[in-house]
């Protein structure tokens, strides 16, 4: 925790949500490179997506949306249950429900038990249950700073995925597979003293989606809207080496491209803007 800035820390104090959180690993270890395209992850969401299901015609690509390593420890809030918002899903929701929409493959790199607690709990089948559009609803009325707070927006909704939740017990290198609208959250540790034995519980998240996939602009947020002039309603294959093709095959030219890095979230200005939303809410 010293290790990080001094924004981080402030931004940690007011959200303790994460205790770490990195964004666009992948371009900086080869481990972790291998793991997003190499791996059979993105074969086997291209399956459950059904993209290679037109024998006749070629497959539909798949690329690599975002990725991030999170650390959760004891004491830490996580987010509640969600679905990933435009800061971290930037595209149109055109396709809730299918099976194309998107999938989220969750590796964890630490040992998790259900009756210990610290890994995540999943929500079966809520991406197509009535009660879950309300929640989506309900978590996007005021944008991004909205998304962990259901059970406050809407209890009822949160009480009912309280009651369907889903964990399991995992290892190191085990992954959670599932659809973008499936709601999910960080799991609390059961026990603080043996929590706070436990540590940090490390995992990767990483996010697939067809090449078709189109693009939403929120706040010009991503950096493919000025170096590759993306716009809403756009595909996400234009946006090239900041989306880059994984499946069926990987394109060596993206994986080696530089681009330019994600805007820092645990700026002192985003810390700034975080206390404004904070205080007008």
């Amino acid at each position: 925790q010293q290790s990080r800035s001094l924004p981080q820390r402030v931004l940690y104090r007011l959200f303790p949500s994460y205790r770490s959180l990195q964004f666009q690993t992948w371009r900086k270890h080869k481990e972790l490179e291998r793991v997003a395209f190499d791996s059979a992850a993105p074969t086997i969401c291209a399956g459950l997506m059904g993209l290679d299901d037109n024998k006749a015609a070629p497959p539909r690509p798949v690329r690599l949306l975002k990725d991030a390593i999170l650390g959760y420890s004891c004491g830490d809030k996580g987010c509640g249950f969600h679905v990933d918002d435009r800061v971290f899903w930037p595209c149109e929701d055109r396709n809730v429900g299918k099976k194309d929409a998107g999938i989220n493959v969750w590796i964890t790199l630490s040992p998790i038990t259900a009756a210990e607690g610290g890994g995540l709990a999943v929500v079966p089948r809520t991406h197509k249950m009535s009660f879950a559009a309300k929640a989506r609803k309900a978590i996007a009325a005021k944008g991004p700073q909205t998304t962990c707070l259901l059970e406050t927006l809407r209890p009822d909704c949160h009480d009912k995925m309280e009651t369907l939740q889903q964990v399991y017990d995992l290892q190191p290198g085990d992954a959670i597979i599932h659809d973008r609208y499936i709601f999910h959250r960080a799991q609390q540790f059961t026990d603080h003293v043996e929590g706070r034995k436990a540590g940090t519980k490390h995992r990767i998240s990483l996010r697939y989606v067809p090449a078709d996939a189109t693009f939403y602009n929120f706040a010009n947020n991503e950096r493919a809207v000025e170096s590759k002039q993306l716009s809403t309603g756009d595909p996400i294959s234009k946006g090239g080496e900041y989306y880059p093709q994984c499946w069926p095959y990987s394109l060596p030219e993206e994986r080696s491209q530089k681009v330019k890095g994600d805007h820092d979230l645990f700026s002192l200005q985003s810390v700034f803007k975080m206390l404004l939303r904070k205080k007008t809410d």
